[in-house]
């Protein structure tokens, strides 16, 4: 009896020790989708929103409501990771640079207000692309933002910030 008991003692010890470097190891490669240069920032409304791969968040400037001044808070690797894999799901990188006429692929022109312009940019894998819109000016035969994988992806950002728009 006292055998077994010494025996699954050192079952129990080994597979308390070996789970703690394999948990460890599976968080370091879940780290690791997410670039350490990572950097998705959002610009709108007088506000600059900045996401760093650790899940830093910098939030400066102010509204029309409030003045935020900067404040910094922390959301997790895996909202990060998300927002990651949204800016690869919708292919960032290949969108146009702006989105504010014809001319740049809108499928119908709305108005154009100058304080409605949202600007996003993201570095991820050494690349950097930026993106500008007017929130009411690029829009698709039904009325909606366009392209809407870019608008989903910025209110996606705004949620995961917890900033609701004023």
């Amino acid at each position: 009896m006292f055998g077994r008991v010494v025996i699954f003692s050192l079952i129990f010890i080994f597979a308390s020790s070996s789970a703690t470097p394999q948990s460890f190891a599976q968080s370091k490669a879940d780290l690791s989708f997410v670039s350490p240069d990572t950097l998705i920032t959002l610009r709108e409304a007088g506000l600059l929103i900045r996401i760093t791969a650790d899940g830093t968040v910098i939030v400066e400037g102010q509204t029309f409501d409030f003045d935020v001044g900067r404040l910094k808070m922390k959301i997790s690797t895996g909202e990060v990771r998300k927002l990651v894999g949204e800016i690869e799901k919708i292919n960032y990188f290949s969108l146009k640079n702006r989105y504010v006429d014809e001319a740049d692929g809108c499928p119908r022109r709305g108005m154009v207000e100058v304080d409605n312009i949202i600007s996003t940019s993201v570095t991820l894998k050494g690349k950097w692309k930026s993106v500008v819109r007017y929130e009411h000016g690029c829009l698709d035969l039904e009325g909606s933002s366009y392209p809407q994988e870019l608008a989903t992806f910025e209110e996606h950002v705004r949620q995961s910030v917890g900033f609701k728009r004023p």
